[in-house]
Order: structure tokens, then C-alpha cells, then sequence
């Protein structure tokens, strides 16, 4: 990922003393969304996690696409959810035990700005991206976490 892409909001909020270093349990957001009851959830802590923890490489496989319901926009086309544009979006969390296979992210496809928080699950019908908060601001004021200026 490229860090220009991360938006401003988000790596304000990781500097918050309120950013949660430890897993949150997935009962505590289960009212944003169903799936949060299986998942306990773990937020990236730094920038570098940020570059780092991205689904870019998932997409270069056509298997992997299709069953994370991932694409490249540059390459592809615009899309919409439940379909995730790994170009239009940073993770910024996910599941905390390994093979979760749980991300959480912000979609700048609604707003660059103030993005959407998407996750995805896996229903009968595969992988399927969701929105889980109708904003980066929102999704904070969920956990508690103040977004310093």
C-alpha cells in the first residue's frame, strides 16, 4: 500500500492514546454487524503495519480474487461492494487468531476523506465485503477513540 493513499483520519486516529492495543472482543461490535460475534478484532498499531498488511498481493491471483471478492480497479473497472478495489482501500485491522481470514478496512470509494468501514465475512455465497460503519468518524465513536486534530 501506498501510504499516500491512507487517508489523514486514520493515521491521526492511530496516534490516539484512546486507539485500542489489544483485541476487542468481537461481542462488543456485534450491533454494527452479525459476523463481529465470531471474530475477536486486533487493530494495526503503526504506519509501517498499515504498508505492510494489505490484500494487493491476494488480487494478482484470479483464484484469490475470486473467492475474496477482491479487484484492481486500474486494471479491471470500477466496482462496488461486495466487491473490495484493493487500490480504494487500507486495512486497518482483522481478526485476532491466525486463519481468522478477517479484515477490517476503509473503503475511499464512499469518501476519501471520512471513509466507510468495510469488512468481510463468509456466507453461502463465499466472500462477501460489507459495510459495518458509515464512516471512519463513526466506527471511533463506537470504540470510544478520539481522533486527535
Amino acid at each position: 500500500m501506498d501510504l499516500a493513499v491512507a487517508p489523514d483520519i486514520l493515521i491521526r486516529a492511530l496516534s490516539s492514546p484512546d486507539w485500542p492495543s489489544k483485541p476487542i472482543w468481537g461481542s462488543k461490535l456485534r450491533h454494527l454487524h452479525p459476523m463481529f460475534d465470531r471474530f475477536n478484532i486486533e487493530l494495526l498499531q503503526t504506519l509501517e503495519q498499515l504498508i505492510h498488511n494489505t490484500l494487493a498481493n491476494f488480487a494478482q491471483r484470479p483464484d484469490n480474487r475470486d473467492h475474496l471478492k477482491l479487484t484492481i480497479g486500474s486494471q479491471f473497472g470500477e466496482s462496488v461492494l461486495p466487491v473490495l478495489d484493493v487500490e480504494q482501500a487500507v486495512v486497518f485491522g482483522g481478526g485476532a487468531a491466525i486463519g481468522d481470514d478477517f479484515w477490517l478496512a476503509v473503503d475511499l470509494r464512499s469518501d476519501a476523506q471520512d471513509p466507510s468501514v468495510i469488512g468481510n465475512h463468509f456466507g453461502q455465497h463465499g466472500c462477501n465485503w460489507v459495510q459495518v460503519a458509515p464512516s471512519f468518524t463513526a466506527f471511533c465513536q463506537e470504540l470510544s477513540i478520539s481522533i486527535p486534530e
